[in-house]
């Protein structure tokens, strides 16, 4: 199952996150089959290693995502006028998997 948070209201974003966590089980557990990636530096290979690992002593793992939505964007962050020029995706094939 994907779930995909996103806007400004970091509070309802955590809140969501934190029921997710609850939902694992044992928090002992619950840290051992969570894995949190930087969407910005991620590569296609890391994403399906950690969401294809087997849960540990559990029934479900949860891999979270922070930044992914932004690294789809380049304009994203950018002033209107800023004459930085937009760098290329640093990996092409993990935003074509995403549709």
């Amino acid at each position: 199952m994907f779930y995909i948070f996103h806007g400004d209201n970091e509070f309802s974003r955590t809140q969501e996150l934190k029921n997710l966590r609850a939902k694992m089980g044992d928090a002992q557990f619950a840290d051992l089959n969570t894995s949190t990636l930087d969407g910005r530096n991620l590569t296609l290979g890391e994403l399906r290693h950690n969401a294809d690992a087997i849960p540990f002593l559990s029934d479900k793992r949860l891999v979270i995502v922070n930044g992914m939505l932004a690294r789809l964007d380049p304009h994203r962050g950018k002033k209107e006028g800023d004459a930085e020029e937009i760098e290329e995706d640093s990996n092409p094939e993990l935003g074509a998997h995403i549709a």
